[in-house]
């Protein structure tokens, strides 16, 4: 119905184009990301809610990356099946609180059948705060969960532009090396 509604309101065709999921609790900065990548402003966000469609445009790959608020269990994993080329998931390093629920959805993610053979990028976002997660931490805890695939694990600091470049230079580079 998407395609439809595209098609009718004149808006990019988004069959020709990346699909990548950016997935991860709510307000680990994904929404932000995405923005921050597109040039615009950053302003305090509210949670997602349903799905923020965003075309980024890197290199001469086009790609439609689609934040999932963390609450929206209808579309979380009826999204990954639609033509999904990566997935990135995204920790926020400063809470430590809800490190746990964020692995158990990482791990959700990752036992569905769609995501066999995808590229993984882990961000771990908010570095330039007090951390309570280290870095070291995440890689070693995603490590058996990502096991079999190709993935990364990168450090972010979305407000201050830290490691955006690098993480959509990866994931680019992985979706076209996949």
């Amino acid at each position: 119905m998407g395609v439809i509604l595209a098609k009718i309101l004149d808006y990019p065709d988004y069959e020709n184009q990346t699909k990548v999921l950016l997935l991860g609790e709510d307000a680990a900065g994904k929404s932000s990301f995405i923005y921050k990548l597109n040039s615009r402003h950053i302003t305090n966000e509210c949670p997602t809610i349903g799905v923020n469609l965003e075309i980024l445009s890197y290199k001469s790959l086009k790609i439609v990356c689609c934040d999932l608020g963390s609450h929206d269990q209808i579309y979380k994993f009826r999204m990954i099946n639609l033509g999904t080329c990566g997935i990135m998931f995204m920790f926020d390093l400063t809470d430590h609180y809800r490190y746990d629920e964020a692995v158990k959805i990482l791990q959700n993610y990752m036992s569905q059948p769609e995501t066999l053979g995808l590229p993984v990028l882990i961000i771990c976002n908010k570095i330039d705060l007090p951390v309570t997660v280290d870095i070291e931490k995440v890689k070693d805890t995603v490590k058996p969960i990502l096991e079999g695939r190709v993935w990364e694990i990168i450090g972010t600091s979305v407000i201050k532009g830290v490691g955006m470049k690098e993480s959509i230079s990866w994931m680019s580079n992985a979706v076209n090396n996949n």
